[in-house]
């Protein structure tokens, strides 16, 4: 069996679609508006200083602006300024004297309130950095730590409490908010992936799942509002909001914690549920955090380091010298063997010549009993040394048997374009010890776990057989394949030097 690449880790490998953070807000007045604070009569931004274009893009002036300084003609005009998203107003035809006189639309607008001086301005998104490996990060549901019987604010004067039994009709259930809080990582460094620790299946690989787990806990939610509906509440509301990171050895003790107060604005005809919003704009400022990046990536490598365990001492076979590729691939392919257990199957190699051999761990995962068929009529028990499940990799035990080991080769000397063969049993266990051959068609990195990218043929049942060079050594060991329409050729294998230093194997021998 080889493991199918995730949606989530397929887009590595697949042209980057950017997706421009913005949403959409239309802008209405209200009636106290104009009164509250004079400001609304200026553009102010934060950060101040940035452009303001006309539809020709043609500079007109900086932030703060003065909206009367606006030509009655323009129908549109852009707030740009270097390192963040352009934002669009759509203008009104008849221009008033406020903000929100003049605004029809606003493409990308969050409006905040400055506390201190009473102004509303428009908060400027960053545009991320790029990164050259996104991380796959997983997220829990929010959840609310808020005494039920705190008053959280009003709606049309009327007092709310969370105790109250309409209140989550317009505040959105916490639980619910799966699809709105991934779609906000879209843009970013993070590839979001949704997760439950009461859905934590102990028992299986983890190299395809997030090893950092980021935890959004909402300490306070406040709000002034006034409408008749739902899409109509306007006013002012704010959201204190503690993200603590884990990751996957210790789910309980944060490793850190990012506390993200937020204020927005909200406007009319907005159908957003009003916590989920502010969720989203909270997280938004999370990722703005120049220090998360490096905090993630250090997460997850601490963690990986510490999952490969105790050294394990293995004689591992040396080199047969071969004259020729077919005399080669003739002795080699009795080294690969047929992995079975309950219900599936996959491929293994020997290491060594006293029974020890290498497949991956979800070819065996479970507590099945685990068979390696050497041959078409003998199966062989075996037992389970050792496995890291974070990189997918088990070492088994075979006795009495005289097996034929193949060597490690340091995978960090190969080079693209190198000849490759894979052996495995795929499709099928009467497709037992089939050859394969490609080349090295690139190195990537996947979820914290560096790769061997070939276009050698390898299909399900292939999983933890091994990649070999022209002198029939162990290069890698097949774990992965991208699949989908018009998709074919993209294999992936994990290094041999990942594999021995992951597994923890020692008294090895390297070329």
């Amino acid at each position: 069996m080889l493991l199918l690449l995730t949606s989530t880790i397929r887009k590595k490998i697949e042209t980057d679609l950017k997706n421009t953070f913005s949403f959409f807000l239309i802008l209405i007045l209200l009636s106290n508006c104009v009164t509250h604070s004079q400001s609304l009569k200026v553009i102010n931004t934060n950060p101040s200083g940035a452009d303001i274009l006309d539809e020709n893009n043609n500079k007109i002036g900086v932030t703060p602006f003065d909206l009367s300084k606006l030509e009655s003609k323009l129908s549109t005009i852009k707030i740009v300024k270097d390192n963040y998203n352009t934002i669009e107003l759509i203008l009104k035809k008849n221009n008033g004297e406020s903000f929100f006189d003049l605004i029809s639309q606003c493409n990308g607008c969050v409006i905040e309130n400055n506390n201190k001086t009473k102004n509303y301005v428009i908060k400027l998104s960053k545009i991320f950095k790029e990164y050259e490996n996104a991380i796959l990060v997983g997220i829990e549901d929010p959840s609310l730590n808020i005494d039920e019987n705190k008053i959280l604010g009003s709606i049309n004067g009327n007092k709310k409490r969370l105790k109250d039994k309409d209140i989550y009709r317009f505040l959105g259930y916490p639980e619910n908010m799966e699809i709105k809080v991934l779609n906000k990582f879209k843009d970013s460094y993070i590839n979001a992936e949704y997760f439950n620790e009461n859905k934590l299946d102990k028992d299986v690989s983890n190299i395809q799942s997030p090893k950092v787990i980021l935890k959004p806990i909402i300490k306070n939610l406040e709000f002034d509002l006034t409408g008749k509906l739902l899409r109509d509440y306007s006013g002012f509301c704010y959201l204190e909001c503690e993200w603590q990171l884990f990751d996957l050895s210790d789910l309980k003790k944060p490793i850190a914690s990012f506390m993200i107060s937020t204020s927005n604005y909200r406007t009319g005809n907005n159908y957003e549920l009003i916590l989920h919003e502010m969720v989203a704009l909270s997280e938004r400022e999370l990722l703005e955090n120049e220090s998360l990046y490096n905090l993630l990536i250090n997460t997850e490598k601490k963690y990986l380091e510490k999952s490969k365990g105790e050294p394990i001492k293995i004689i591992l076979s040396k080199r047969n010298k071969f004259q020729n590729t077919t005399e080669m691939l003739r002795e080699t392919v009795s080294s690969v063997v047929t992995v079975e257990t309950e219900g599936k199957f996959g491929s293994g190699v020997f290491i060594s010549d006293d029974g020890y051999l290498i497949t991956n761990y979800h070819v065996i995962e479970g507590k099945n009993a685990i068979y390696v068929k050497i041959d078409k009529d003998k199966k062989i028990k075996a037992e389970i040394v050792k496995f890291n499940k974070d990189f997918d990799l088990a070492i088994l035990k075979v006795n009495s048997i005289n097996s034929k080991g193949l060597q490690f080769y340091d995978s960090d000397k190969t080079s693209l374009g190198d000849d490759v063969f894979a052996i495995g049993t795929p499709l099928d266990k009467k497709l037992q010890q089939s050859i394969s051959k490609g080349i090295i068609s690139g190195y990537r990195e996947l979820n914290g776990v560096n790769f061997i990218q070939t276009d050698v043929s390898i299909n399900s049942g292939n999983s933890g057989g091994p990649l070999l060079n022209l002198n029939g050594e162990i290069i890698g060991i097949n774990t992965l394949k991208a699949s989908g329409n018009n998709v074919s050729g993209i294999g992936f294998s994990i290094p041999s030097v990942v594999v021995l230093n992951m597994l923890n194997i020692k008294n090895y021998e390297v070329k």
